[in-house]
This record gives structure tokens, sequence and C-alpha cells, in this order.
């Protein structure tokens, strides 16, 4: 048996293990009790004895002692080790045995092989409800709550009865996935069984879920009905406080000096004092001292780190004395000087040029290159003589949401290498998030961003823009939050600003602004727990900057429908409106089918883009209705309305806000009206093949029927023309895309604050050349609107890229690229063409009697 044992164990012990003191003699009776006080203090001495067990051919080894190996593999997540672990146990025949099974789901589950995990539990012959809960917990951790609902569904299928641990883990899958009804009905299998209200756990996994949900009215008899609380008590309901806008409530319940509200903690080896030091170290009105970057709490290095580069921040010579005076003028100077220092080492030695539109992302030149870098929506992909790479397809630069590239920092060459980089930090350095790397390793980073805008501050001054090199560096001060952009795309000031307000408003729609009175009440608050779980929709709105028009714009678009559907849509939304609903909007994706406010209420179109990207980028809206509070900033900055989103399909969404904390239901009723007036209507089908058929396309442009269209000069201002030049517009422009070499075209109606965009085609019909394009209408709308040297009404550019022309009236602004040799007088009559086909379609293509917004 020691033989066989030792036979099958050889793949487990043949790795090279790291020298590590263990016991020299140890008696057979005393291995499992010495594993198991191993896998306590120390995993991987747990794994490492046992390898050592095992090539001494020690014949003690039993299944507990697996058991504690498995665990230790699955506490530091070892995947290699696990699985050899699980092959000993196949082979010594211990699979039959529950608790290693259910051990061995809890190895998986922490390694994130969730398939593995799955197989494991079919395979289990007798599945009782320890089982059914290391599956459910599995796909919990991660980040799968809507599959862990189905399975505790399916757990109550097979007669399985859930006990308080799986009840706990099924609150946390409705807590991530924001289900409250799913919530409230595991609330009623609670309250079933009194005993169950007794588990301190369980009841703060329901309160928990309340507070994510959305209900804090719910949450606070909640809250008030447990006897004794605890830390996880007393903190859920702060931050659902917090969350909904109710700050002074917050502050008050952290403000723990009182002996008749201070908490009852139960059995504990901490005292009273103890646990309200725990409290205060949790809860939002207090910072977490790990967090903070203050220079006289940092660690040396970092306070190296600072002190290096502020001496060169403020005298432009980053091996100054600290000691010397601090100049008194040419701030901006020095901060250049500074920064083009940093640039330089921020930029790769073999980064392509960032002039002109040949730098962007799939520049004509860009194949041509032997090697160098090249950007996939902000990708870096090293790029050699001969790689593959070199002809980046679609399919490979598929953008895909969440935080990107966790494990770099600014000491990262791939990290400098990156061209656009977005940071949000409080007033006091501490990182709040980051587009690239991880944020708590870029405190030094952090902390160098607030000094330069401190130290202008203490100047009496305001740092708006610092130009180093090639990098702009765009900084946004709002009250206690900075945000700054670092980037050498070429964009423009105004749009790198624009990009950080629509950041701040994103981070103002989940939190409001009332968050600036917890700075108020401590400068060291850290926010980071608040924005839990939002990376994905930072990373969409960031990624919509390089694709969505409506970012600078300030219009929405909507989903081309026939009159007829859209009235139906707007109808049966007006009458919800009417019953206490302040806006009701039907979505597809990005745009916009029907919006309706009550009383004439309106939406701003930046509030509209955030709203929607919320929504499509967090996963949880999809799988079931959910009632969550969020903060339009541009309606209101300091409160919260309550959002109700249900997706009625793949892509169509409704979205009801109220003012009502308690309108759950209510919005739930209005929605089983309206999805049943839509179906009847046929108007889900009609957004189907809406999104099938596409928009406008420039080869669809009607002829131009001569008599019956207006003179160019009416339109554009441009001299009347002569019979030699009428004849030369009979003559077909001979090219790619639409007449006259029309490439594309987008239209606002400055009314309606809305805009239409042509379908993308050839040639300009992949990603690269599409971002490309939506930067160069962003540098034309730039230079349109740049207040310093006034508005114009038309511009005409031509390089080697496009002709581009610009058109701003009153009424509406019309941006349009032709083909580079596309002639000017043919290319205004296409325009003209354009704007009198806008107005023909404007029925379908714009939601009419929409109340503009005041501005």
């Amino acid at each position: 048996m020691i033989r066989f044992l030792h036979k099958v164990a050889k793949p487990f012990t043949s790795a090279r293990q790291p020298q590590i003191h263990l016991p020299k003699h140890l008696k057979p009776e005393r291995v499992n009790l010495t594993l198991k006080s191993y896998l306590k203090s120390d995993p991987i001495k747990t794994i490492l004895l046992f390898s050592d067990l095992l090539r001494k051919k020690v014949s003690s080894v039993d299944s507990y002692s697996l058991l504690y190996v498995i665990k230790a593999c699955a506490k530091k997540s070892l995947a290699t080790e696990g699985k050899q672990a699980h092959t000993l146990v196949i082979k010594l025949g211990y699979e039959p045995i529950i608790f290693v099974q259910t051990s061995l789901i809890d190895m998986y589950a922490a390694t994130s092989n969730v398939a593995d995990v799955h197989k494991m539990f079919d395979e289990i012959p007798n599945k009782n409800v320890v089982c059914w809960t290391s599956l459910i917990s599995a796909y919990v951790k991660n980040e799968k709550p809507y599959r862990a609902l189905d399975i505790f569904r399916q757990m109550q299928i097979v007669n399985v009865e859930p006990d308080q641990v799986t009840l706990t883990v099924a609150l946390s899958a409705c807590a991530d996935l924001g289900a409250l009804d799913k919530g409230v009905w595991i609330h009623d299998l609670i309250y079933r069984k009194p005993e169950f209200s007794e588990d301190l756990s369980l009841m703060n996994a329901l309160l928990n879920m309340y507070v994510k949900c959305g209900d804090i009215r719910k949450a606070k008899l909640l809250f008030d009905s447990i006897r004794i609380k605890d830390v996880r008590s007393w903190t859920s309901m702060i931050v659902g406080h917090a969350l909904h806008g109710q700050g002074e409530e917050a502050l008050s319940m952290a403000d723990l000096s009182d002996a008749d509200r201070k908490p009852k903690v139960g059995s504990s080896n901490n005292s009273i004092d103890q646990s309200l030091d725990a409290i205060e170290s949790q809860l939002s009105s207090i910072s977490v001292g790990q967090s903070e970057f203050d220079s006289k709490e940092a660690s040396a290095s970092n306070q190296d780190k600072l002190k290096e580069l502020a001496n060169g921040l403020w005298n432009g010579n980053p091996g100054a004395d600290s000691s010397e005076e601090l100049p008194g003028s040419n701030v901006v100077e020095d901060l250049s000087s500074v920064w083009r220092n940093m640039s330089e080492e921020m930029e790769a030695p073999s980064s392509p040029s960032s002039s002109g539109y040949a730098a962007e992302r799939g520049s004509s030149n860009a194949s041509s290159r032997d090697s160098g870098i090249e950007e996939v929506d902000g990708e870096i992909l090293e790029i050699g003589n001969s790689d593959p790479l070199d002809r980046v397809s679609d399919s490979q630069v598929q953008w895909l949401p969440g935080k990107r590239h966790g494990n770099e920092d600014d000491a990262s060459s791939s990290w400098r290498k990156r061209k656009k980089h977005f940071f949000i930090l409080s007033h006091s350095g501490k990182p709040i998030y980051s587009r690239y790397g991880d944020e708590h390793k870029l405190a030094g980073f952090s902390a160098t961003l607030q000094a330069i805008i401190s130290f202008v501050e203490n100047g009496g001054d305001r740092v708006n823009l610092v130009r180093a090199g090639k990098h702009q560096v765009v900084f946004l001060v709002k009250g206690p939050i900075y945000l700054a952009c670092i980037s050498c795309t070429e964009e423009s000031y105004q749009s790198l600003k624009g990009q950080l307000e629509l950041l701040y408003g994103q981070m103002i729609l989940i939190l409001t602004k009332s968050l600036n009175r917890c700075f108020e009440k401590n400068p060291k608050f850290d926010m980071t727990p608040l924005l839990g779980g939002t990376d994905a929709v930072f990373s969409s709105l960031i990624h919509s900057f390089s694709w969505n028009p409506a970012n600078f714009l300030h219009a929405y678009t909507c989903l081309p429908l026939a009159y007829a559907t859209r009235q139906a849509a707007s109808e049966i939304l007006q009458d919800v409106a009417d019953s206490g609903v302040v806006f009701a909007i039907l979505m597809c994706k990005h745009k916009v089918i029907s919006l309706v406010g009550a009383q004439k209420a309106s939406l701003h179109p930046d509030d509209m883009l955030l709203l929607s990207n919320f929504i499509m980028s967090s996963e949880s809206f999809r799988t079931s209705e959910s009632f969550s509070p969020i903060c339009l900033p541009r309606y209101n900055p300091m409160a919260f309305l309550h959002a109700y989103v249900h997706y009625l399909d793949v892509d169509t969404y409704l979205l009801l806000l109220s003012t009502s904390s308690d309108a759950f239901h209510h919005l739930k009723d209005c929605r089983i009206r309206i999805e049943k007036v839509l179906l009847e209507s046929n108007v889900l089908n009609e957004v189907q093949r809406s999104m099938v058929d596409g928009g406008m396309r420039v080869e669809d442009l009607p002829a131009d029927h001569g008599s019956h269209s207006r003179p160019v000069s009416a339109h554009l201002g441009q001299p009347g023309h002569t019979r030699e030049s009428s004849e030369r517009f009979a003559e077909a422009f001979i090219g790619v895309g639409g007449p006259a070499g029309l490439w594309h075209f987008m239209y606002r109606s400055i009314y309606l604050d809305q805009y239409v965009s042509s379908e993308f085609s050839s040639p300009v019909n992949n990603r690269q050349q599409q971002k490309r394009l939506y930067r160069a209408y962003q540098k034309l709308y730039a230079s349109m609107h740049d207040k310093e040297i006034g508005p114009h009404t038309t511009q005409f550019r031509r390089d080697e890229n496009y002709v581009l022309l610009c058109w701003v009236t009153q009424d509406f602004e019309l941006y349009a690229a032709f083909d580079p040799l596309a002639d000017k007088a043919l290319a205004i009559k296409t325009c003209n063409r354009v704007c009198q086909w806008i107005k023909n379609m404007e029925n379908e293509i714009f939601l009419l009697g929409a109340s503009a917004f005041s501005w």
C-alpha cells in the first residue's frame, strides 16, 4: 500500500519545493493534527509537509490529510496542486466521501475554474445541502450571481431544504444582481423558520441585500429588528444611508458617542470601545489608514519619490535641495518642464508619431511600418518585422468591459506606453480610479498629481492644462475630487476636459454630489468602498469617448422607427408618466425609442448618455428587474431618483424614474402595462427590424431633381452658379461611397438636442478607420466652437484622408466626410441634399415633441 501511495503521489512530490523548516520526526497519530494546525497558520506549510510525508512513505496519510491539503490549495488558489490532490483522491478511492467532494468544489471555485466545479458537483451521487451550497457559493465568488440564483432555484425544485449558509450565499447573489424581488422571496423563507432570525450572519446578508437593492426603508426596519448587532450591521446601514443621499443620517449613525446608541456587540473578545474603533475604521465618515497617502504617513520609498518629483516640480531640477526657496512666478513653465521630463519616460522610444491624422490608430501608413507600437482602443501591441499583428482584424481587437491591466503600475513600461490615461483622486491624494493599472500601486503617481494641483492653488491660481512634448495633461477640480487625463492623441483641450466632466458626472450618478459633505466632515474620507464594482461602468464610458459622438455633440440619437410605431410607444409611456413617474424612457442599446417626462420635464443629453452607459455596462440589469438609486447630474446633482430597469429583450430596456424609494411595486405594475401594449402594438418587433435594417446610408441619398431643389446659395451662402458650373454638377462623381464621394455624415438638431448619423460603409468600414474619422469630427467640432476665435458658420478642410465639411446654423449642425479628391462645389451641393433628405425623414429619425433641455 505504501509503495502504491508513493507511486501515485510522484507527480505531486516531484516538483521542486522551497526550503522550509518542518518537523523532522512526526508520529503517525499526530500527522493530521499538524496538517490542520498549519492550515490555520500557513497553508503552504500544509502542502509542503504533506509532500514530505509522501516522500518518506508515511502510512498514516488518510482522507483527512487530503482534506487539509485541498483546503490549503483553496486558500492559496493553487490550481495545479489542487488538481494533483484531486488525482490522489481518485486513485486512493476517497472520492465517495462527501466532505472531500465538497472541499474539491470549494477548491475549484477558489481557482476560478467554474467548469470543473460543476463537473465535480454532477459526479456526486447523493447531493445534500452542503454540496448545493458549495456550488452556489462557487458561482457567487466567480461573479456569476444570476447562475447562482438559477442553481438555488433548482435546489428548491429537487426538494433540498436550504440552511442558513445557503440563504446567506443566495442573498449575496441577490445583492450583486440588484434582484430585490428574489431577495424578498428569500426573506419570506427566513421568517418561516424563527430560528433563522437569530442567525446574525444571515440577518446581515439580508440587510446588505436591501441596502444594495435600493430599499432603504425595509433595510431600516430590519436593522431595528435585529436585537444584537455587530460591526457589519452598522456598516451596512450607514453605507445604505450614504448611497441614498441621506448624508446626515449616515453621519449621525457613525457618531456613536452617546451611550444609548452604542451597538450591542454579542459575545466577542473585544470590548465595546474596541468594537467602536473597528466601526470607525470602516464607516463612510472615517478614512481607512492604509489608503492614506499624505507624505507624513506614506512609506519611505513613496516619501522619497514624492520629494524628488516635488523638487523637480517646484524648481525644474529633480536633484535640487528641498530647502531651496520656491519660485514665485513662471509656474506654468516650471510645471511644463517637469511634465516634459516625465513624458519622456512615459513615451516608448519606438512609438509612432502623433502628429496629424497619420498618428491615429488605423492610419494609412500603419500597415507599412516595419516595427513599432500599435494601439488598439488604448491597448499597446508590440509589432516586429514579421509580426502577424501588423494587420489587426476587428475580431482581434474586440473590446471587453471592466478593469484593464490591473497588474501594471507607473514603473511598468507597458503602462507608460498607453496613449491615454484617466485618473480620479481625492484632494488628499488618495487614488479613486485609474483606467490602467492598480490604483493602490499608483499611490505615488496620484500624490504627484495632487501636489501639482495644490501647489498652483496655493499660489492663488488654477492649473487646467500642461503641455509636455506630445503629451497633454488636463486637470479638472471638482471640490474635493480631482480628475486628470494624460493624452498624446492630439485631441483638443476642450474635448479632453469634456471627457473629464462626463467621468465626474458618471461618479455623481452613482453617489450624488452630497459626497462633498463627507469630505467636509473628514478630509481623509475614503470613497473607494462606495464605488466597489463600478470599474466596468467607468471603463465603458471611457471606451465610448472613441466612438460615440454624443460625448462631444451633447445630443442623443434615436432608433429609426415609423412615426405611428413611435407614437404608440410614446402614448403608453405618457399614461405612466401621468401616474407619478418622473421620466419614462424606452431605449435600445444607446438609442432612444421614446422619452416622456412628467409635466413636460426634460432630460439633458449628458444625463441620457451617463444613464444608458450605467445600465448597459452593468450585467446585473440584464438578468432581472432592478430597482436602484441613481442621480442625474444635470437634472439635480444633490438628490437621488429611483430607477426601475427591466430588459424587454436582449437590447431593449425600459427605464422608469421616480422620486419615491417605495415605488418598486407601482413601477413594476407600470412596466407590465407598458410591456403588454408594446407587444400588442407590435412595437418590439419593429424595434428588432430596425436594429437589423440599420439607419441612413449614404448610398441611399435621393437623387437631385434639379428644378425642385433649392439653389446652393440659399443654403450655404455660396455665390450663384453659372451654367458651366451647373453642367459640372450633372456629372456624377465616380468614387467609393455615396454621391460626390460622400463617405459619412452627422446631423445635429439644435432645438431637439438630438443627432442622426449615417451608417458606416466602404471605405470607412472597419473600427480603425471609424475611430480615425470620429477623432477628425471631434477636432472639427472643437474648431467650430472655439470661443477664443469666435464661432464659425462653415468650414471646409481637405487633407490626405478626407474632405471635411461643416455647416452650422441656428437650427442644425452638419458634419460630412468626403473622398479626399471630392470637388468642393459638388460636396456643398451634396450637403444640401443631405439636409433635405433629413428634413423629409425627420418623423422617423427624430423623437418629435420631446422637450428640449433648458441649458
